[in-house]
């Protein structure tokens, strides 16, 4: 077998094992209070949950009450989310997410709005550690937007991409950096393809990481340019705006496309978060970006 097929091979089994697993669909609504005579029946069936304030719901969740569900105290992510009566008081959550450009790009500002909620009534908490390993495993990158990778140790000598033979696209110098910012077409990366990257010296393996095809790549600039010509949003608000819907769209492609990092690196460069509302939704992202 010739080395180049091994190395092929090597890197499909790479991307396999590093690729992102969601033990479950991506919050569609949040309690806001505590509900009475309520309870939810996860879809995983992990028993039955109290409806209490902060609680996530997820497509195919079922909700058990006595009250008129349109009473329920429940913001959603989009109004195409229903509840679908599959028994005498019980109420299954149903939700679809967009998957065409247009139905995206309607989402925006709903997106938003209820990441700002849950950042609002989740309980947080995270323990402080060293920087993060960015952009992480399995990372999808976008042509035009600039990646930090970071988090190795001070040993690493030089910082490495290969392609699937496993020939060296990009090399450059890594001593003494904490951490390189790249475009992906500055390195020679091409939408669609697949490669590897390594801090030498410092990383015992090397990660996988994928360039988005040209299409997706579309939808999340046409997503981006829609935040920044909204005149409503503040500076703020526009970069929580784009770091939240990055980690939407990863939720809902999960097999297609793994944005954390972005959601990360979006929020970890924001200065001056003064409110407390505006702190608790970075720390809400980075915590759901899988990053920290």
């Amino acid at each position: 077998m010739r080395i180049t097929s091994i190395l092929t091979i090597l890197m499909l089994y790479l991307v396999l094992i590093v690729a992102p697993v969601f033990a479950e669909p991506p919050e569609v609504g949040i309690f806001l209070r505590l509900e009475e005579n309520c309870s939810v029946m996860n879809m995983n069936k992990r028993g039955e949950i109290d409806c209490s304030k902060g609680l996530g719901l997820r497509n195919g969740d079922s909700i058990m009450t006595s009250q008129d569900p349109n009473t329920l105290k429940i913001q959603w992510i989009s109004k195409s989310v229903r509840l679908d009566g599959i028994a005498a008081n019980t109420y299954r959550v149903v939700y679809t997410a967009p998957k065409d450009k247009k139905g995206t790009l309607e989402t925006v500002l709903n997106v938003l709005g209820f990441t700002r909620t849950a950042s609002r009534v989740s309980a947080l908490a995270v323990t402080r550690g060293p920087k993060p390993l960015q952009p992480g495993p399995a990372a999808t990158l976008v042509i035009g937007m600039p990646t930090i990778f970071a988090g190795w140790s001070d040993k690493a000598t030089r910082f490495v991409i290969r392609n699937a033979a496993g020939t060296v696209v990009h090399e450059q110098p890594a001593a003494n950096l904490s951490e390189i910012r790249l475009l992906p077409e500055k390195a020679g990366l091409k939408h669609g393809n697949t490669y590897t990257w390594k801090a030498e010296e410092s990383m015992n393996e090397a990660l996988a990481l994928t360039i988005l095809d040209e299409k997706t790549t579309d939808v999340i600039n046409e997503v981006f340019a829609t935040i920044d010509g909204n005149a409503t949003l503040t500076l703020n608000d526009k970069i929580f705006a784009k770091a939240a819907n990055s980690l939407y769209l990863t939720e809902n492609n999960p097999q297609e496309v793994s944005l954390g990092w972005l959601t990360y690196q979006l929020v970890d460069q924001m200065e001056g978060l003064t409110t407390k509302e505006d702190v608790d939704m970075a720390l809400y992202l980075k915590i759901q970006s899988g990053i920290l």
